[in-house]
């Protein structure tokens, strides 16, 4: 696999712990990487889900084969028709925490590196629905990772 496909792999399993089981908030019933068709109108039994997109890919190359990779991710959270703005509020804590932290409880709140595929996580910020028609809620937490790399094999 390619190290872009590792980490949206490796970031989908680190998201699918967000469970009252590992001590956060609510139970996501899925994590899906970029498959959305339609999401406003999903089942109450089936939110909440988060669906990751990959928005931009910058490369930087140095000396002695180094590569930097930094993407940009987005992460749609989607949440049952009832959602209030505190639930929503709630969920993207919950998101933050397990993209933070090194464990659920929050101890050693200094990012995650992913099992070493990446050195830097840094959410960039949210953008909200506004709860206009009635679907399901939704926002879209935007994230930038970062990744070091060589270009040559051993």
């Amino acid at each position: 696999m390619s190290r872009g496909k590792d980490i949206l792999v490796a970031l989908q399993t680190r998201l699918q712990k967000i469970t009252t089981a590992n001590a956060y908030g609510r139970d996501v019933k899925q994590v899906r990487l970029s498959r959305s068709g339609m999401d406003l109108d999903i089942p109450p039994q089936d939110c909440p889900l988060i669906e990751i997109y990959q928005d931009a890919l910058k490369t930087e190359h140095g000396a002695s084969s180094h590569l930097k990779i930094e993407l940009t991710i987005l992460l749609l959270l989607v949440a049952a028709k009832d959602a209030t703005d505190e639930d929503m509020e709630d969920f993207q804590a919950d998101v933050r925490a397990v993209l933070y932290a090194d464990s659920p409880t929050g101890f050693g709140n200094n990012g995650i590196t992913l099992g070493g595929l990446i050195t830097k996580i840094q959410w960039e910020g949210t953008i909200y629905d506004l709860n206009l028609i009635e679907a399901n809620r939704r926002c879209v937490m935007e994230w930038t990772i970062t990744s070091h790399q060589t270009t040559y094999k051993i």
